[in-house]
């Protein structure tokens, strides 16, 4: 019975732990229009935006207030074959806001993707262009 108790005692302590850990905040990497006006006109104020993150850290890049926007996240490798127009391809993320004549600020969640470099694709009445992201894990 002792062993039993000091088992359920253990396993509860565990699970706190991990719940705890969930409840961390969000790092979060606000992106300003002005950022993303150099991005839509190519000039070199649009440098790649590189993401340090811990592991199991959650992060979230958060676009500014929007207005009628598409915005899909593209691998290295589907970027590749898009600008070849070669097999099939496609991001592994997409989303917008469909809302006609309301903006708002979009959170694209990073913490799923693996290390590497993406291409975030921007298109919308605000502003369009193409912005770069590297993740890295520490």
């Amino acid at each position: 019975m002792k062993y039993l108790i000091l088992g359920i005692c253990f396993i509860l302590i565990l699970s706190n732990n991990r719940s705890w850990a969930y409840r961390q905040p969000s790092k979060v990497i606000h992106v300003d229009f002005q950022y993303l006006e150099a991005c839509e006109e190519g000039g070199p104020k649009c440098k790649p935006i590189s993401i340090s993150r811990k592991v199991g850290e959650k992060v979230e890049l958060v676009l500014p207030d929007l207005l009628r926007t598409s915005i899909s996240i593209w691998d290295e490798e589907n970027y590749k074959k898009l600008m070849q127009r070669t097999g099939t391809y496609q991001p592994i993320y997409r989303t917008g806001s469909s809302e006609e004549g309301k903006r708002r600020k979009i959170v694209l969640p990073l913490s799923k993707l693996r290390d590497g470099n993406y291409r975030v694709w921007i298109v919308g009445d605000s502003v369009g262009g193409m912005l770069e992201l590297h993740l890295r894990t520490e």
